[in-house]
């Protein structure tokens, strides 16, 4: 039997990570600048391995700021904001165009060869016809006479077919953990939606009772990070923020809840700038 190990193992998915602040500052992922998009403020690192990752925060000197250690499976996107002189965690969510890692798999091939002998038989003959008694399975072997007639068949060993067996063994493999939302009476994935009107008008008065911009915009990160919210719905709560700056930190914060993003323009009248219009647009290209 012959058998031989093959083994493939492909690597696994990047994680990402997002960082939004005001103020300049180098924010470093292991030691690799992120890419910063100035309209925005937000700093955004692709292609992060799972794992544990150091997180830092250099002032323009070089001095060390801020300071964070995370663990990221192979789909996270993890957000910060620093501000402070702190790396605040915004939230951790999956990656929506996330694909899993592929599965690990092993294949083993053996090949098989059947031996068959023919055995052993006796030829008599007269000179003219010939019988064959007790030949082999396969008919063949080897007439050793005497050269009158009489011989004896003497058995060759045959080899028989080949067979070549393939099994593939799963070892590990990856699973879509941003799996579409599933009702379990449909066979069709459902699409997310925003938040319900009674639960909507809940938050937008929680935020609208919070006293200062931190406080409202605390409300909102807790509300995103386990809701969906439609644009017209983040246009409304935009509404209860005062300054400009703060109306686009809300749409950073909210950016990757709103399920149609497309939709994006409904914000433009919240602002009175139409350049403040275009850095919350930019949140969406």
């Amino acid at each position: 039997m012959l058998s031989i190990l093959l083994a493939l193992t492909a690597p696994a998915s990047a994680a990402e990570v997002q960082v939004v602040t005001r103020v300049p500052i180098n924010i470093l992922v292991d030691g690799v600048p992120l890419v910063w998009d100035e309209n925005t403020g937000l700093g955004v690192v692709y292609d992060v391995p799972a794992g544990r990752h150091q997180i830092e925060a250099r002032n323009l000197m070089g001095k060390t700021a801020a300071y964070k250690e995370v663990d990221l499976a192979w789909d996270d996107q993890i957000r910060f904001e620093y501000r402070k002189k702190e790396l605040w965690h915004i939230g951790t969510y999956k990656l929506a165009a996330a694909v899993p890692p592929p599965v690990s798999t092993t294949t083993v091939v053996e090949t098989h060869e059947q031996v068959v002998s023919p055995g052993i038989g006796v030829v008599v003959s007269d000179g003219h016809d010939s019988v064959s008694v007790g030949a082999g399975v396969l008919g063949a072997g080897v007439v050793v006479t005497d050269g009158h007639g009489s011989g004896v068949v003497v058995g060759v060993p045959v080899v028989g077919a080949t067979t070549t067996t393939t099994t593939t063994v799963v070892t590990s493999g990856g699973e879509d953990h941003h799996a579409p939302v599933v009702d379990e009476h449909a066979s069709v994935p459902v699409a997310p939606v925003g938040m319900d009107a009674g639960a909507f008008n809940a938050l937008r008065s929680q935020i609208d009772k919070a006293p200062f911009s931190d406080d409202k915009l605390s409300v909102l990160r807790t509300a995103v990070a386990n809701n969906w919210i439609t644009c017209a719905q983040l246009g409304e709560l935009l509404e209860v923020f005062d300054f400009a700056s703060d109306k686009l930190e809300a749409v950073g914060v909210a950016r990757n809840s709103v399920v149609d993003p497309q939709n994006a323009f409904l914000l433009n009248d919240k602002f009175s700038f139409s350049s403040d219009a275009q850095k919350a647009q930019a949140y969406f290209r």
